[in-house]
């Protein structure tokens, strides 16, 4: 995995978005700015921060850079409780 520094210069889904660009991760890109959109619907809903919201909407699904055998490897070296659904499914601890 490569080092990627984010830049003060750009807004936060700026750097999603050239992070996700930089990984090739379009589709993640795609999906990740659809749901923090709908977050901000979800937020005016039910009273809670848009910001807020928006934010962990962009980075819900950062971690998609991480391939599945490292996520794994990630949680074990953490001692992190993993379930059976998790073993079969790495990418489930995302």
């Amino acid at each position: 995995m490569m080092d990627y520094l984010i830049s003060p210069d750009l807004s936060l889904k700026e750097n999603v978005c050239q992070f996700f660009d930089t990984y090739q991760c379009i589709h993640t890109k795609e999906h990740s700015l659809k749901v923090a959109n709908e977050s901000l619907k979800l937020a005016h809903r039910f009273g809670v921060d848009p910001q807020k919201c928006y934010q962990a909407a962009l980075l819900h699904d950062i971690s998609a850079v991480i391939s599945h055998n490292q996520m794994m490897e990630i949680a074990l070296q953490n001692a992190w409780t993993i379930d059976p659904s998790e073993k079969k499914y790495p990418f489930l601890l995302h």
